[in-house]
């Protein structure tokens, strides 16, 4: 084999290096292509060995393989865990593994001492980033100028070049005032879709298989970390998983290291954001316990929103429906007819989430009246 390449990072990191070498599109083989035909050619060698004992069959030549990471999840187990005995039926010129199980790379390893490692670079904080947080946060998230503050001494570290861990943050308060937004917001500065899971649904064995690793074939956390495209990860609703889970990201937040049955993971100097409910620090290490509280490098505090903040919040709602609007549909809005209906009501709404619906709720009424009407 002439080039045998690993890559470890998201999907269009692995297709930026694929058209880098670049490869002939029609002489490139994924895994799953590959064991069907290699199937379909064992039947027909079955069919026409008892007339022609003595023939032996000429491996297939393959000129690239390429193997994207969710593909070892496609083909049956045994081809992954007997991937050189795989190999061997085949001539294979370039390989290209994308975020490899760890049994497979270090395979891999062992028959091609030569292998390239490669890396993705994720995109990281520095002091531009800090100023673009520090002028844009209010714009972004309404009614949290105090955390603004906060979040940027808390992850101010990360510019230095030779810091190498995590920063493991909690946000804490009420909720739809602005946690999980902040943990959006951060990741769209940094490139790349946020990587969010939802810890209120780790409650059953399905959910500790995902995290500490079980089939190939079955989704992991370790993984969805290799494919992720932004070093920014949100564990949300983190007080409502069970304190087992908890313990499965000790090493995590120390080091930055997430291993299971099947992957090995280091994200190195990220942002990972928990978030919950509770409503002072106290509570925070009363419910999830010393042994966690002590690995938050921080903890940030959400405040409930005052009535301006709501009323610029429903403003910015009904601007950002309004625009989704079919042109017919804009003709039949009156933006300062809409607002009108919340005042008097604002008080009564501190979350951000339920303003969203409402506009929404209210457009809808204004635009099926219209159409009713109009019949």
């Amino acid at each position: 084999m002439n080039k045998v390449v690993i890559y470890y990072g998201p999907k269009r990191g692995f297709d930026e290096l694929l058209d880098k070498d670049p490869l002939d599109s029609e002489m490139i083989k994924n895994l799953s292509a590959l064991v069907r035909e290699h199937d379909e050619s064992s039947r027909e060698y079955r069919l026409i060995t008892p007339t022609d004992e003595g023939e032996s069959r000429a491996p297939l030549s393959v000129e690239s393989l390429v193997v994207y990471s969710d593909e070892y999840a496609s083909v049956r187990e045994h081809v992954i865990l007997n991937f050189e005995g795989f190999l061997s039926n085949f001539v294979v010129n370039q390989l290209y593994l994308h975020n490899p199980p760890e049994i497979l790379s270090e395979k891999i390893k062992k028959l091609y001492p030569s292998v390239v490692i490669k890396h993705f670079k994720y995109p990281r904080i520095d002091k531009d980033k800090i100023v673009e947080i520090y002028e844009e946060y209010g714009n972004n998230i309404i009614g949290q100028e105090k955390v603004r503050k906060q979040l940027l001494i808390a992850i101010y570290p990360l510019v230095r070049r030779n810091y190498k861990k995590p920063i493991v943050i909690m946000f804490y308060g009420p909720s739809g005032v602005g946690k999980t937004e902040s943990a959006k917001y951060l990741s769209k500065v940094l490139g790349g879709d946020l990587l969010r899971k939802q810890l209120s649904m780790f409650q059953n064995n399905d959910f500790l298989t995902y995290l500490f690793g079980g089939h190939l074939y079955e989704k992991s956390f370790a993984k969805e970390l290799l494919d992720r495209e932004t070093n920014v990860i949100l564990l949300d609703e983190f007080d409502k998983a069970h304190s087992v889970v908890h313990s499965a990201f000790y090493q995590f937040f120390d080091e930055g290291v997430f291993e299971d049955k099947n992957y090995s993971v280091t994200v190195g100097p990220s942002v990972i954001i928990c978030t919950s409910n509770y409503n002072s620090l106290e509570e925070i290490r009363e419910n999830l316990g010393d042994p966690i509280f002590s690995r938050f490098d921080a903890c940030i505090k959400f405040a409930d929103l005052s009535e301006s903040d709501i009323s610029r919040i429903v403003r910015l709602r009904i601007e950002q429906e309004y625009e989704e609007l079919e042109d017919d549909e804009k003709d039949k809005i009156d933006r300062n007819r809409v607002y009108s209906q919340f005042i008097g009501h604002l008080a009564n709404m501190g979350n951000a989430r339920r303003i969203e619906s409402l506009v929404r709720e209210v457009i809808s009424d204004e635009l099926l009246t219209s159409l009713l009407n109009k019949e």
